[in-house]
């Protein structure tokens, strides 16, 4: 069980990486310049910008890993001693583990924020209480769910140390106004719900007319279905008019040119 749950955390460490160097990286630099020259309207205008736009890369990320969950381990380490049963464990973990990506993001940037004050010390006494926390929801989760249990708790501890550092520490340092974010999120989950119709639908269309269960087709087929759910996610996302669209577009493709 706890192999299982490590190559779970390995797949979504993944997408986590990709995101925190593309994205989130950059942005501490800009964070520490606003706050040592007193600037916070645009220190606050960088983080909605930024956790924006790992918003809308993690609900793509999180929606495709949901729903393919078992394809993606499937393709990734079935062979071998690694047989049916083993990708089932792992895919159990890697679904409850990636309900975390989103508020993982938030964690992430906000503890950036905390480092920009030069507070190191709050974020991690909020992470020994987190340590806490998980100890008392593993043992609660497990008996739930299983070896997925040890991974809920993992996102239910996340969701709570972005909480408190946000919503509640933060605040001594500066008032971080989380409207902004309300009418994206609810574009983003319709269009992740959107482009998940299209996926499955997709899904279903390829598998009932060609039924292979070889390692190249699952392969083939994930990389299909990520391309096309891809473009469908940016092209509703833009007919929803979601600005943040445009610009992760545009970051991306900066990231590419150099």
């Amino acid at each position: 069980a706890w192999t299982a749950i490590a190559y779970a955390n390995r797949v979504f460490q993944f997408p986590a990486g990709i995101l925190i160097t593309a994205m989130l990286v950059p942005l501490f630099p800009m964070f520490s310049k606003f706050v040592g020259d007193k600037d916070f309207t645009s220190l606050k205008k960088y983080f909605h910008d930024g956790l924006n736009s790992l918003f809308f890369l993690a609900f793509f990320l999180t929606t495709f890993i949901l729903i393919f969950n078992q394809d993606i381990v499937t393709v990734l380490f079935q062979r071998g001693n690694f047989d049916v049963n083993a990708t089932i464990m792992v895919s159990e973990a890697l679904f409850f583990i990636t309900l975390s990506l989103i508020p993982y993001m938030a964690r992430d940037t906000i503890t950036r924020i905390f480092y920009s004050f030069d507070d190191s010390k709050t974020p991690f006494i909020v992470a020994m209480c987190s340590v806490a926390i998980k100890i008392i929801m593993n043992a609660i989760f497990v008996r739930i769910y299983g070896i997925g249990g040890i991974m809920l708790s993992t996102t239910a501890v996340t969701i709570f140390n972005a909480t408190l550092l946000g919503t509640l520490i933060l605040r001594k340092k500066v008032f971080l106004d989380y409207k902004g974010f309300i009418s994206p999120l609810i574009k983003m989950t319709i269009t992740a719900i959107l482009t998940a119709g299209i996926c499955l639908g997709l899904n279903h269309f390829m598998i009932h007319y060609h039924p292979d269960t070889t390692w190249l087709f699952a392969f083939v087929k994930l990389a299909i279905l990520f391309i096309i759910g891809s473009f469908a996610y940016f092209i509703i996302a833009v007919l929803l008019k979601l600005s943040i669209a445009k610009l992760v577009v545009q970051k991306l493709l900066a990231k590419i040119r150099h």
